[in-house]
């Protein structure tokens, strides 16, 4: 199972016919189920439609080939989409991919569209550096290279033109038909720039076939527009507020405190429990043990305090 050229382009809002050929191997008859998946799947993805059936029998002259339909609306957003044939029969399994791009025009065979996609990777404070994340797609049969980039908002105006891939001129990046590469601009912002959320107009100037004397044609340039938020400072290492240590302090003082209570209570009921106790000797009657205070001379039922002066009993 083939689906050649396995790349496609389609523009928003149409749709395409592709073909699916079937080769019958070892003398294989027999029909083979279809299905299929598009990656990433959103709610405005293109869709595909697929004969649920397909009859492959070697004894038939030529290839057997089906159509499958790739659908889109205008809702579809641009860029490149993974679809995944699966065949089917018996315990027999066969995959096909393709790679399928979605334009906003009709990308001619000597021609190619530009899909430009970016994100600030960080957040932007005053004083600082925040980096610009770039992603270029080339949809289209020739390959692209981007010359420079502008950024330009109301705290300065920023460009990227010390291009890396040199031939006869240098480019922030070249992209081949059907792929996409990224790159990444710092800009520092002004100490200066108040705090709030500024509006960012990019443009890229790009070329077709660069590098290619006789055939480089330069594009128009691409202008798009986004917005940074930009604060005043990063927030600093953690302190912890002036009544922290005394809150902590004043715990660990409450838990000394009950925890002398709870010692002096249980020594007073430990107290009372003893004066009230009795003990048996060799099987006569109850009899008290008693103790008799250095001190005072009083006498008291055993325990560890006289009750008379207070001191500790021996």
């Amino acid at each position: 199972m083939q689906i050649p050229p396995n790349q496609f382009l389609v523009k928003s809002g149409t749709s395409a016919n592709i073909s699916i050929f079937f080769t019958p191997l070892n003398g294989f008859s027999g029909n083979v189920t279809l299905s299929g998946t598009v990656s990433p799947n959103g709610s405005s993805s293109p869709t595909i439609s697929l004969p649920p059936i397909a009859m492959v029998n070697w004894t038939i002259s030529g290839i057997p080939h089906y159509f499958m339909i790739a659908n889109t609306t205008m809702a579809t957003p641009l860029g490149f989409y993974t679809v995944t044939v699966y065949g089917v029969s018996g315990s027999i399994t066969h995959t096909a991919t393709v790679t399928l791009g979605i334009t906003s025009v009709f990308v001619p065979s000597n021609g190619s569209e530009m899909l430009y996609k970016a994100n600030f990777t960080n957040v932007a404070y005053a004083g600082h550096s925040t980096v610009l994340n770039n992603t270029f797609e080339d949809l289209g049969y020739l390959s692209i290279g981007i010359s420079s980039l502008t950024i330009a908002t109301a705290f300065g105006t920023f460009q990227d033109s010390n291009g890396t891939y040199c031939a006869q001129n240098c480019w922030l990046a070249i992209v081949g038909p059907f792929a996409e590469k990224t790159t990444s601009f710092t800009i520092l912002i002004p100490a200066n720039t108040s705090p709030g959320n500024y509006s960012v107009t990019m443009t890229i100037s790009w070329v077709l076939q660069p590098g290619n004397f006789l055939y480089q044609t330069a594009a128009p340039d691409l202008v798009t527009q986004g917005s940074i938020i930009v604060y005043s400072s990063p927030p600093g290492p953690y302190k912890a507020s002036w009544w922290t240590p005394f809150a902590i302090l004043g715990g660990v003082a409450a838990a000394a405190l009950l925890l002398t209570m709870l010692l002096l209570w249980n020594e007073k009921r430990r107290k009372v429990i003893l004066q009230g106790q009795t003990a048996t000797i060799g099987g006569a009657e109850p009899v008290s043990i008693t103790k008799t205070c250095l001190i005072c001379g009083a006498t008291t039922p055993e325990a560890k305090f006289c009750r008379k002066c207070g001191n500790e009993l021996s």
